[in-house]
């Protein structure tokens, strides 16, 4: 879909994986981690943290690797939702 200016509309889904990447990036600094600690917290890849730090859409991403991440930030994934929604409304 296109604006009126001639640039491609975001969609919902990329506006999505780009407010997740937020999100992941602000908890990740939170703790003052690289990915690499991240990863070793949280049992998810180097190579899957930043696609998604980058909001890549990597399709489908499994609950448990949603967990993880939440676990090893010590919030829930509800936590985790609850922001990406906050930015996906505005």
């Amino acid at each position: 879909m296109m604006t009126a200016g001639g640039m491609r509309k975001m969609t919902d889904k990329e506006r999505f994986f780009l407010c997740l990447a937020e999100v992941l990036r602000e908890l990740r600094a939170e703790h003052g981690w690289s990915v690499r600690e991240l990863s070793q917290e949280s049992g998810v890849s180097e190579r899957l943290i930043r696609k998604l730090e980058r909001g890549t859409d990597v399709g489908r991403v499994g609950a448990g690797k949603i967990m993880g991440l939440a676990d090893a930030f010590g919030v829930t994934p509800y936590e985790v939702f609850r922001r990406v929604d906050e930015r996906v409304g505005q």
